[in-house]
């Protein structure tokens, strides 16, 4: 397959996936619980971060190119929370790159590893662009089903049925979207002892570890063995709000990293240093998290309460992030059920098959960290389950 027809092929994934909820719900008035941006549309950035960036325009440092690593003052606040939080060293100047946004830095994180035609392990359900940057980057996606009645656990026998000669990474989105998993320790070990085993990458995406609210959250990377073939990539979009500025990082062994800054900088530029800015004032604000992470501890549990009578809807509670999956097989597919909440209740949720071809069909994802205000937020949830209560009868 040439690049041309490669792109054109990820592109329509990518455009069935996530694109078509923000532009269904650009043109209708709908209360839009489809897009993971967080309290889209209102107000998100703390002021903290923005009396940062305000002093930040006056430093005439900060108006020429930033650091192809990233701004150094960032990288160090980047270092000292990863201690902090998972007890690991981080070299802020071997170990970090400070990326444009997440996006770009999971699609970076393919290149260094794949040929055409290498295979790539990808539970289903997953975030839809971990199979379309695969594609993007000459290899093939291979789903690995997350079983519901398992409650989405890793299953070690699943990916080793799955493995080829061809297979060269595994990708984790940790806490999983759409289903909140938050992996065990014990099956993450598990999983990461056959991946050592076998010699493969690991490519873990950590959008929402700033929002657990059950289970022990593990950086798969501190494991035995897995430093050196791991390469992780966060964000300051969910946990600090920051969507609008495109700040992500990527952390990886040295060989890997200047593997990856062989290979970043040709595919975009640094992020913009008074993003960069932003960034650092956000992650030293950690009761700005605090303050978000109550707030949808106490909207998930409400919700829970508010969807667990509807005839033919389950689910299971998520543990991690700010996203829900619905089944709603015993209701119809996931099509139509969005289709129809958009007329009946007024409320735009994603649609399940863009997240696994294995597991997607009969499934909702919906977003409970959209809408800053809980009067609206809530009354669209009311309207769904009011909604879905008379097309179950």
């Amino acid at each position: 397959m040439n690049i041309t027809h490669k792109m054109a092929s990820a592109y329509q994934g990518l455009k069935s996936g996530l694109l078509e909820p923000s532009a269904a719900s650009a043109a209708a008035p709908v209360c839009n619980l489809a897009t993971a941006d967080l309290f889209y549309p209102e107000q998100a950035m703390p002021a903290s971060v923005q009396q940062a960036v305000t002093l930040a325009l006056s430093d005439p440092e900060l108006c020429h190119y930033p650091h192809p690593l990233g701004w150094k003052p960032l990288r160090q606040t980047i270092a000292d929370r990863l201690q902090r939080r998972y007890g690991h060293p981080v070299d802020p100047d071997r170990n970090i790159l400070v990326t444009a946004g997440s996006e770009a830095g999971l699609l970076c994180s393919f290149l260094p590893f794949l040929e055409e035609g290498d295979e790539v392990l990808i539970p289903d359900p997953s975030y839809p662009t971990n199979a379309t940057y695969t594609r993007l980057a000459g290899g093939t996606p291979v789903f690995v089903p997350l079983r519901e009645e398992d409650g989405f656990a890793l299953n070690v026998q699943d990916f080793e049925s799955r493995c080829t000669e061809r297979t060269k990474a595994v990708v984790l989105t940790c806490p999983n979207n759409p289903t909140g998993t938050v992996f065990s320790r014990q099956s993450l070990e598990m999983l990461c002892q056959w991946i050592v085993r076998r010699d493969l990458v690991l490519i873990c995406d950590h959008a929402f570890e700033d929002y657990i609210f059950d289970g022990d959250f593990v950086w798969a990377a501190c494991l035995p063995g897995m430093w050196e073939r791991t390469v992780t990539v966060f964000t300051l979009s969910k946990g600090a709000g920051l969507c609008g500025l495109r700040v992500g990082y990527m952390v990886a062994d040295t060989p890997v990293l200047d593997a990856l800054l062989a290979r970043v900088p040709p595919v975009m530029c640094a992020a913009g240093s008074l993003s960069q800015v932003a960034a650092k004032a956000a992650l030293e604000d950690e009761s700005t998290l605090l303050f978000y992470k109550e707030k949808l501890a106490r909207r998930l549990s409400e919700t829970c309460r508010i969807l667990s009578d509807i005839p033919g809807l389950t689910f299971t509670v998520p543990q991690g992030g700010f996203q829900m999956w619905l089944n709603v097989s015993q209701l119809g597919s996931s099509s139509q059920i969005v289709s129809y909440l958009r007329e009946k209740a007024g409320v735009l949720v994603n649609r399940g098959d863009p997240f696994g071809p294995l597991c997607g069909k009969d499934h909702l994802r919906l977003v409970f960290g959209c809408v800053q205000d809980d009067e609206t937020y809530f009354a669209a949830i009311k309207r769904i389950a009011e909604a879905l209560k008379q097309y179950s009868s």
